[in-house]
């Protein structure tokens, strides 16, 4: 099989030479394949999405009360709290497995 070379380093299969689009070059040797990423990233990224979901109510449950001069309702801060703490320690995590 051949293979056509992109310049980003991307690359696809092709019949032959004559497959070949402006910018890539041929190759009978398959290039390596992109590494993988790491899978505990992948799930921290949609845990961090998720939990930014979910503090999606609360957050707007504070600013309402805060801006009809009211107090914080204690139960969404405490909501809050505690997601914005759980996304600390992915984030930290995901930091120690991006190095």
């Amino acid at each position: 099989m051949s293979y056509a070379l992109r310049q980003d380093g991307g690359w696809r299969s092709v019949n032959s030479k004559n497959d070949l689009v402006e910018g890539e070059t041929w190759s009978e040797v398959q290039p390596p394949l992109p590494a993988q990423p790491n899978q505990r990233i992948v799930e921290i990224d949609s845990l961090l999405a998720y939990i930014d979901l979910k503090g999606a109510r609360p957050s707007r449950e504070i600013a309402a009360a805060l801006a009809a001069g009211s107090p914080a309702p204690t139960a969404s801060v405490q909501k809050l709290t505690a997601l914005e703490a759980q996304a600390s320690t992915l984030r930290a995590e995901r930091r120690t497995l991006s190095t």
